[in-house]
């Protein structure tokens, strides 16, 4: 079988694993990466993005998190730590599926997501912090961002992406920070109320960028 008619196929769904291919193929490898960014991509379409070709631009809320003193924690107890990663793992990848998004990547500590619009990514991110505000193990700080971002093979690119990982660490522990871009898509709508914060000058971009911290269900904010 040639590699074409084998992406074909993948396209097609009729082979969802290498394990479906006999013998040993050399491309084994890029299969299944090919395989896993043809279901992402299933599911971008399914949570209302619209399918795009490698490389292309497209308006997307950009979610960051992170654990709060994670490089301490693993010098304390490494064992407790990878559970708790494990925890927050497990919690991620059911809140951004139940509001439609897609978890792109782990970076750490950290979890990269995307949304089709702001409200879910800021709901989801709600949904987050609510469940963990009484885990005295867990906290996160959140940051999120609305832009044009590249899709490329199940990952995501562009400035807008570094502005959601510049946003996060300027949360308050257990809490939620967002753009103004993103503040603008949500500040008429009660179950996300926010409260302005300062413009920013984030490392690496060139123009301030204003900041809000979501403060429903008394989600901390900055000081």
């Amino acid at each position: 079988m040639s590699d074409s008619e084998i992406e074909q196929l993948i396209e097609e769904g009729t082979i969802h694993s290498s394990s479906q291919i006999d013998g040993f193929h050399p491309r084994k490898q890029k299969i299944e990466e090919l395989i896993q960014y043809t279901m992402e991509e299933r599911a971008l379409i399914k949570a209302g993005f619209k399918k795009v070709e490698s490389g292309e631009a497209r308006l997307a809320a950009i979610m960051f998190t992170d654990i709060v003193e994670y490089t301490s924690q693993m010098g304390e107890d490494e064992q407790k730590t990878l559970q708790i990663m494990e925890t927050n793992r497990v919690l991620h990848k059911f809140v951004i599926r139940q509001f439609g998004g897609t978890l792109h990547k782990e970076i750490g500590d950290g979890i990269l997501a995307s949304f089709p619009s702001a409200g879910k990514a800021v709901k989801s991110a709600i949904t987050i912090q609510m469940r963990l505000k009484d885990d005295p193990d867990l906290t996160l700080r959140i940051g999120i961002h609305l832009g044009e971002v590249v899709f490329k093979r199940g990952d995501i690119f562009g400035e807008s992406v570094n502005i959601a990982n510049r946003i996060m660490p300027l949360a308050a522990e257990g809490g939620i920070c967002v753009s103004g871009e993103v503040n603008a898509q949500i500040h008429n709508k009660p179950e996300m109320n926010t409260i302005s914060l300062h413009s920013a000058h984030l490392k690496g971009i060139k123009t301030p960028i204003k900041l809000y911290a979501v403060s429903t269900q008394g989600l901390p904010v900055p000081a």
